[in-house]
């Protein structure tokens, strides 16, 4: 009869709808697992990456320190350097005073000569 056939497709409709529901929340579950293991993959590429900055950051800053105190190494070479020739420009101008002296002494001797 026409009651039964409605009562049966009613049936159906809702056998179809719990499985529907069914396949629904377990591709649901799948996803959030495959989400769950996505950020986890990720997590670990962030704490590799930040490990591997924090070594390199690490290296140049050691780096940096090294060619800075080499150069302030250099500095104090030079600074030592300029201190040395400064204190010899008295001594050599005074040898040269008396080089000039003599050499205009000796000149005005020939000149007396002749």
């Amino acid at each position: 009869s026409l009651d039964h056939q409605e009562m049966e497709l009613h049936q159906t409709q809702l056998r179809l709808i719990r499985d529907q529901t069914a396949t629904f929340l377990r591709d649901v579950n799948l996803l959030r697992q495959e989400v769950a293991m996505l950020r986890a993959a990720q997590d670990e590429r962030h704490q590799d990456f930040s490990a591997a900055l924090d070594v390199r950051s690490r290296e140049l800053r050691e780096a940096m320190e090294r060619d800075r105190k080499e150069l302030l190494a250099g500095h104090g070479t030079v600074l030592e350097k300029l201190s040395a020739l400064q204190s010899e420009v008295p001594r050599q101008h005074e040898d040269r005073v008396a080089a000039q002296t003599l050499f205009e002494r000796r000149l005005a001797e020939i000149c007396e000569e002749v």
